[in-house]
């Protein structure tokens, strides 16, 4: 059975503390006593790596192409485990799930959408799709602290999304549509 995981995921930037105070600036390390890291952290390189990505990510065709590769790790994966003599199914692969509850979706969702955004339904149909489709086994929400979202996706989401593979696994177990949902039966 999928293990289904939740987690609150929260990010704060400080590339813009170079605006504070100079008395207060003297307090962050090296002056002074209080150590002060994160992801950017205000470094010229790590903020033009960052833009250059974004500029790349704008570019026509980057998402398919991440996804052919994510599909084509995916593929190794389960043919090395059948390989090493394991079966492709005790591979655990995560999906980050971000997005946001709404009360009507934007359109159908697109294996390129950068995040899941509609009512709870349309979230289920589309971790569904990544668990018999794509091959995922574990969802990790990525969201901010809050408690609907994260109720929402516990109470709602996630049992519905097991409900659904399970039934669909159960009824294809003698002939699986695609060559995925062998890999992950």
């Amino acid at each position: 059975m999928s293990r289904w995981q939740t987690s609150c995921h929260t990010t704060v930037s400080s590339t813009g503390s170079g605006a504070s105070r100079s008395r207060q600036l003297k307090l962050i390390a090296p002056d002074g006593p209080v150590y002060q890291a994160g992801t950017l952290s205000g470094n010229p390189l790590a903020v033009t790596a960052g833009i250059e990505t974004l500029k790349l990510l704008k570019k026509s065709g980057v998402y398919r192409q991440l996804e052919e590769r994510g599909r084509q790790l995916g593929e190794g994966l389960s043919r090395a485990a059948r390989e090493a003599g394991r079966d492709p199914r005790e591979i655990r692969r995560l999906y980050n799930v971000q997005g946001a509850f709404t009360s009507t979706t934007q359109g159908p969702a697109a294996d390129t959408d950068q995040g899941i955004v509609g009512p709870p339904e349309h979230w289920v149909d589309v971790l569904t799709h990544f668990a018999l489709d794509i091959g995922f086994s574990t969802f990790v929400l990525v969201a901010p602290p809050d408690p609907h979202t994260l109720t929402t996706f516990i109470e709602e989401v996630a049992p519905r999304v097991r409900e659904h593979v399970t039934e669909r696994r159960a009824s294809s177990s003698s002939q699986p549509t695609t060559s995925r949902e062998a890999e992950t039966q």
